[in-house]
């Protein structure tokens, strides 16, 4: 009997000293989400902590460990331990508000203080009113594109079809990146068959999209 308590005590000292030598780490991040033209914070951005796992040749970091939103003045503060993850990603989610400026993520240095700071273009509404006036073509494409190159936008096509006798006159509203630069165009071209345009002609109109609620543009062809 007396052997078997030794050997209990013996196992619970066991226990006891492999988890003292298995070291929980404890990572916290604090930081501020801004708006990229004002400089101001920017409240209720969800801010996630992700936990990464090796997988094959690589860190997998699909794990949601922890989530805040920014306060009033666009501050956020978490922390994580360490357990079973070796790294960890911070990231922010738009909810389609907001347009990333930077990467959507960034590693954080686990067992340390994190201050990482996020700066977002914000999205506003865009109101195109787009008349054309030339009849001399059969095939009408209308769309906005960037006037200086961005790698996250891309051509946003708004009208891609036959130029109807009449004078073409429409309004599209729609949302965009605000603090940049853009421009309208217009391609006329001849459609001769399915799949070929010839006789193109070509208008354009710059334009910039600031922190006000609704852009307004005029684009006449004429």
């Amino acid at each position: 009997m007396k052997k078997i308590h030794l050997l209990k005590i013996a196992l619970g000292c066991l226990i006891l000293l492999i988890s003292s030598c298995r070291k929980e780490y404890t990572t916290n991040v604090n930081g501020v989400v801004q708006n990229k033209i004002t400089g101001e914070g920017v409240e209720g951005i969800p801010v996630e902590i992700l936990g990464c796992s090796f997988s094959g040749s690589s860190y997998k970091c699909l794990e949601l460990i922890n989530r805040t939103v920014t306060d009033q003045n666009g501050r956020y503060a978490m922390s994580v331990e360490s357990g079973k993850w070796k790294q960890f990603k911070i990231k922010i989610r738009t909810n389609n508000i907001w347009a990333y400026f930077q990467e959507d993520d960034q590693d954080l240095v686990t067992g340390s203080n994190n201050t990482i700071d996020f700066s977002l273009y914000p999205i506003k509404k865009l109101k195109a009113h787009v008349t054309v006036q030339r009849h001399n073509r059969n095939w009408l494409v209308l769309g906005i594109e960037n006037a200086v190159q961005y790698n996250n936008f891309w051509e946003y096509l708004l009208y891609d079809d036959s130029n109807p006798i009449n004078d073409f006159d429409s309004t599209f509203i729609f949302n965009i990146v605000a603090g940049r630069q853009y421009q309208m165009k217009a391609i006329l071209s001849d459609k001769t068959a399915p799949d070929t345009y010839i006789n193109h002609e070509s208008f354009y109109k710059p334009f910039t999209v600031n922190n006000v609620d609704t852009t307004l543009i005029d684009f006449i062809v004429q």
